[in-house]
């Protein structure tokens, strides 16, 4: 699809070339999307917030468990594997996501970040990024949203993409937003189909065993395909924000 500029176009909007050879408008600020918060988010999820503005990050909602919240996923020398962050329900089953704690009575990071080098030490960009996202990973956040934020914004500034996240400040069912993505990254039942073909592949290091995989956590991205990982992922934001069905809607 391309881009073209017109000094006759209002500022913030974009004229598009689409497949049917029609010409439109499109202006990114005008979606507003309601996510919920991730850690060390899917290629997909950062594909969104790189391309939306502004974005809003659910944090008031009773907390869910086994979600992108803290969990990720990254490909190994035999499968793709999930990470995930052990958290402390600081009020009981109720605990609202901004207050859920972090619990560091296992080293899990020290055993996940032995993971992770051990699956992208010989791709191309690991040793360019390694120690950026290490200093945040090794931290002793106090709660899962701070560290989540901590490493979105890092792995912003290594794509070179200028992400603004809001947050909530109460909770709504209904919430005025125009697009409510807090349940769309659910693994067993997502709100956005997965379409691989929306998805280029590039260079993985174990795709010679099971294949290109599509979607997996960002720095799986980062990692391999270094500095033209920001553009892709605004390629491939362009493409979800037309593709979510009016189902997505306003709904939680």
């Amino acid at each position: 699809m391309l881009s073209y500029k017109n000094p006759a176009i209002p500022q913030g909007f974009c004229i598009f070339a689409g497949s049917n050879s029609f010409l439109y408008l499109v202006q990114p600020s005008v979606f507003k999307l309601l996510l919920p918060t991730a850690w060390l988010p899917s290629v997909e999820y950062f594909a969104l917030i790189a391309t939306a503005a502004p974005v809003t990050i659910e944090v008031v909602e009773s907390y869910p468990k086994q979600t992108c919240r803290n969990r990720c996923y990254i490909a190994t020398a035999n499968k793709v594997m999930p990470l995930s962050v052990p958290v402390v329900k600081t009020d009981g089953n109720h605990t609202r996501t901004d207050r859920m704690g972090i619990a560091y009575t296992e080293p899990w990071q020290r055993n996940h970040w032995r993971t992770i080098e051990a699956a992208y030490r010989n791709s191309a960009w690991f040793i360019h990024y390694e120690d950026d996202l290490k200093h945040v990973f090794f931290e002793r956040h106090q709660t899962l949203v701070a560290m989540n934020d901590l490493l979105i914004q890092q792995l912003a500034r290594s794509m070179k993409l200028k992400v603004a996240l809001e947050k909530t400040r109460i909770w709504s069912h209904s919430a005025e937003v125009s697009i409510d993505l807090r349940g769309a990254f659910e693994a067993t039942n997502p709100l956005i189909p997965h379409d691989p073909s929306l998805f280029p592949s590039y260079f993985q290091n174990f795709a010679d065993r099971y294949g290109f995989q599509s979607n997996l956590s960002v720095i799986d991205l980062l990692f391999n395909c270094g500095p033209e990982a920001g553009d892709y992922l605004k390629t491939l934001g362009e493409k979800l924000l037309k593709r979510l069905s009016p189902e997505v809607i306003n709904q939680p």
